[in-house]
């Protein structure tokens, strides 16, 4: 369900609706929040989280930068698995281009960075 929302999100903000996205981006932290609570972290809500995340970053709420590159560490060290790691750069590159800042591109570079056990 946090994967729809973000999906939703991301239509959104590149239709030029910023409140709308920003709503979808909540709502997928919230739906996240919920299934972490029964899951114990399962790796593709934490990325979705993330994601999540970072949607709120470049919907108005830049505070969540930080937190967002928290998210994705967490993620990476639970399951660098190329397949989750490749959807989020995806995703990245579609908010990336929405970030006025420019705080999303070194998330973005962290995520599609290969491990050095993988190379």
């Amino acid at each position: 369900m946090a994967q729809l929302f973000n999906a939703v999100g991301i239509a959104h903000l590149h239709e030029g609706n910023h409140t709308y996205a920003g709503a979808a981006f909540s709502a997928a932290l919230a739906a996240a929040d919920t299934l972490l609570e029964g899951t114990h972290g399962n790796a593709d809500v934490r990325y979705a989280k993330a994601i999540a995340a970072a949607g709120q970053a470049v919907t108005g709420k830049p505070e969540t930068v930080g937190a967002t590159r928290l998210m994705f560490e967490q993620a990476l060290a639970a399951a660098p698995a190329p397949s989750f790691r490749a959807r989020s750069v995806r995703q990245l590159d579609l908010l990336v281009s929405a970030d006025a800042s420019g705080a999303l591109a070194e998330i973005r570079h962290i995520v599609a960075k290969q491990p050095q056990d993988t190379a």
